[in-house]
């Protein structure tokens, strides 16, 4: 019993601990579990109360989260200007490229300074994001070559989907 209820405390745990490094936040949620398992294990049968207890005696996830930070040296890093900016402009810059390519360029050029110099995303989130105009350009081009003839509905689904959803999923990970 509450196995959904520990399930759901330790997804909440591992969001709130999501800024530290895979390593550590791997071992202090293994830690966590274990203390929870022993604590219920002194119970023959754990009611939903009984689990909501150890929980509660556990601690929110987001003080745990605060405390872990504390002890390894960790400063929390929040969304600015930077990232909403450049997650804007992920969305914008396929409706530039429309009607004013130099204007596109440029936002493109602020988009990827935006993104690098970002102290929120990780490596990854900036591979994906300095990656994700180039590649919808390539795709295009691709198209074209293969078909010689792309059509119209896949290049707007590409030229307007691929930035879309690198918005998409950088505006979720600035949350998360």
């Amino acid at each position: 019993m509450g196995t959904r209820t520990v399930g759901s405390y330790f997804d909440r745990l591992d969001r709130e601990l999501s800024d530290l490094p895979s390593a550590r936040r791997h071992e202090l949620l293994e830690e966590l579990r274990n203390h929870v398992e022993d604590a219920l294990a002194t119970t023959s049968d754990p009611s939903e109360s009984d689990v909501r207890n150890v929980l509660e005696q556990l601690g929110e996830p987001a003080d745990i989260a605060e405390e872990a930070r504390q002890r390894f040296g960790i400063t929390r890093t929040r969304p600015t200007w930077r990232e909403w900016t450049a997650v804007m402009l992920f969305a914008t810059v396929p409706l530039m490229m429309q009607v004013f390519l130099l204007a596109a360029a440029l936002a493109w050029v602020i988009m990827i300074v935006l993104v690098v110099t970002s102290r929120v995303w990780t490596a990854r989130d900036k591979t994906i994001g300095v990656l994700a105009l180039p590649s919808t350009e390539i795709v295009i081009l691709l198209w074209l070559r293969a078909e010689g003839h792309a059509g119209i509905v896949p290049i707007a689904l590409t030229l307007f989907g691929i930035p879309l959803v690198c918005a998409v999923y950088l505006g979720y990970r600035l949350r998360h």
